[in-house]
């Protein structure tokens, strides 16, 4: 179980690397399959790169934050002592969190800026 939380790490930096950092130095041009497409975004490019470079820098730091609550995580169960608290169905549970919380939080995030926009 313990590599579903080092699947999470690695899911935190693949989201950095292929998904956010594209998008936060504008390489993406508007599409339906990538990006941060709405109807507004993509029907304008002066508010699509805007809005793609924003959601970008919240996913970075959505990745960041995967990455490293994963990692610590995972150190933590195993040390022995704290081994015993994380069974299965609690590994299972904190992998959902890490990887949907930082998620919506940046979707979040980034339609409050599109309406600013």
């Amino acid at each position: 179980m313990n590599n579903l939380l080092l699947f999470d790490v690695g899911t935190g930096i693949l989201i950095i690397i292929i998904i956010a950092i594209p998008m936060v130095f504008q390489k993406i041009k508007p599409n339906y399959f990538y990006g941060f497409r709405t109807k507004k975004t993509l029907s304008d490019e002066k508010i699509w790169y805007p809005a793609n470079k924003y959601s970008g820098k919240t996913l970075i730091y959505a990745g960041v934050v995967m990455t490293i609550v994963s990692f610590v995580l995972y150190l933590l169960t195993t040390i022995p002592q704290y081994a015993n608290i994380f069974n299965k169905t609690i590994i299972i549970i904190l992998t959902i969190i890490i990887l949907s919380v930082p998620l919506i939080v940046s979707i979040i995030a980034s339609f409050i800026y599109l309406k600013k926009l």
